[in-house]
């Protein structure tokens, strides 16, 4: 940036073909939440399919898309995809390893929207559970 400041003749070097990989397009399927993930990982993905197609799971036989989580360490002996807990700050829910706080959600149908605001509007309680969605 600093040679473009002042005027200076850049050369653009090709990329070497060595090493190079096609990568296939991102299909709905690996967007599903596999809540027996660790904690970390489903943040991850989470965050990867941040804005298409958006991670996905199932709650109440309806599908939600999930846009905004924080994993956290707290270990419960639930069963994965179980919500531990629900407050202000979003939905607490079992991992495989870990906690995974949602923070941000979307129903089918919806906008997106705060976790705390769904879980109030559905009187979502602890104990529930998220699956997976059926393709």
């Amino acid at each position: 940036m600093r040679r473009l400041e002042k005027g200076d003749a850049i050369e653009a070097t090709p990329q070497p073909a060595a090493g190079v990989a096609y990568a296939a397009k991102v299909e709905k399927a690996e967007a599903a939440i596999d809540w027996r993930g660790l904690a970390v990982a489903i943040d991850r993905q989470i965050r990867a399919f941040d804005p298409a197609p958006g991670a996905r799971s199932v709650l109440a036989g309806e599908p939600v898309r999930l846009w905004r989580a924080e994993p956290l360490a707290a270990a419960s002996g639930l069963p994965p995809g179980t919500i531990l807990a629900v407050d202000a700050r979003g939905i607490v829910v079992v991992c495989g390893e870990g906690t995974l706080r949602v923070e941000e959600v979307q129903p089918a149908g919806g906008r997106r929207m705060s976790a705390a605001a769904f879980a109030a509007g559905r009187r979502l309680e602890a104990g529930a559970r998220f699956g997976a969605p059926a393709d």
